[in-house]
C-alpha cells in the first residue's frame, strides 16, 4: 500500500513536472496571438523558459517593439500569456477592425 501511495505521489510529480516540455512551440505562438490579438507574421518569439508553472519567453514585434511574456499553464490548460515590456507597462489586447456590410 505505501510503496503504490509512493508510486502514484512520483508519477504525479514527473508528470506536473513534464507539462512544460509537452507545450509546443506551436501552441505558444498560437494562443499568444490569439490571446493579444495578433497577427502571426506580426511578431517573433525567443528565449523560451519552460518551467514548472510557466513558459516565459520574449516577444518582439515587427515595429521594433519588445516584451517579456509569463504564460502560465495548469493541468495541461494553458493561460493567457501576460507581457510586460522593459518598464513594466502591459502589453494591451490589439482590437482589430470588422468590416460591416
Amino acid at each position: 500500500m505505501i510503496k503504490q501511495k509512493i508510486f502514484l505521489s512520483l508519477s504525479v510529480f514527473t508528470l506536473l513536472v513534464g507539462c512544460s516540455n509537452t507545450v509546443a512551440p506551436g501552441m505558444v505562438r498560437e494562443k499568444t496571438a490569439v490571446s493579444l490579438g495578433l497577427e502571426r507574421h506580426e511578431f517573433t518569439l525567443s528565449n523560451r523558459q519552460d518551467n514548472t508553472a510557466d513558459i516565459q519567453y520574449d516577444l518582439n514585434l515587427k515595429n521594433g517593439a519588445s516584451y517579456h511574456c509569463t504564460m502560465p499553464f495548469s493541468f495541461f490548460f494553458i493561460h493567457e500569456p501576460t507581457c510586460l515590456d522593459k518598464n513594466g507597462n502591459q502589453l494591451k489586447k490589439v482590437e482589430t477592425k470588422k468590416e460591416t456590410f
